[in-house]
């Protein structure tokens, strides 16, 4: 099954309205699945005519700087915390990353990020995403977060 196949949930439209990030800093294109304080799918369509991309010295190889996935998979995170959530209303998200693992280079493809609550308390918890490329395992970034109220 490909990134075209797979249902939408939430569209870039409806991911622009949860995220407090603006174009072009939205990492993600849609979300694919969605169980509330559970868990989501996310997808990220990296085309090789990305803003961000970059020729390596020497090579004819186009990376993406690992950490436009890190911000991904907060981005993913912060949706599976906020969509949904009327206990959000009036909250502030703060993440601190706290371990992140890159297996390969950050090429051109279709990236799926799955966030996985972990343990969650009334204002702090962590979530985990696993970043796959064409279903194959790439990265694995795990998120402390603490909500603040707004000032």
């Amino acid at each position: 099954m490909t990134a075209a196949s797979e249902t939408t949930v939430l569209n870039a439209d409806q991911l622009r309205e949860i995220l407090p990030q603006a174009y072009p800093f939205i990492m993600l294109d849609r979300v694919i699945h969605f169980e509330k304080d559970k868990s989501l799918t996310a997808v990220k369509n990296v085309t090789a005519t990305e803003w961000f991309f970059r020729r390596q010295k020497d090579s004819d190889v186009q990376t993406i700087p690992p950490m436009f996935l890190v911000e991904a998979a907060a981005q993913a995170g912060l949706v599976l915390l906020k969509h949904g959530s009327n206990a959000m209303n009036g909250l502030s998200v703060f993440l601190s990353k706290f371990s992140v693992s890159f297996e390969q280079p950050v090429t051109s493809g279709v990236y799926f990020f799955k966030a996985v609550i972990g343990k969650s308390m009334t204002d702090k918890g962590y979530f985990d995403v696993e970043i796959t490329n064409n279903r194959q395992f790439h990265s694995q970034v795990n998120f402390f977060y603490f909500l603040k109220p707004n000032v």
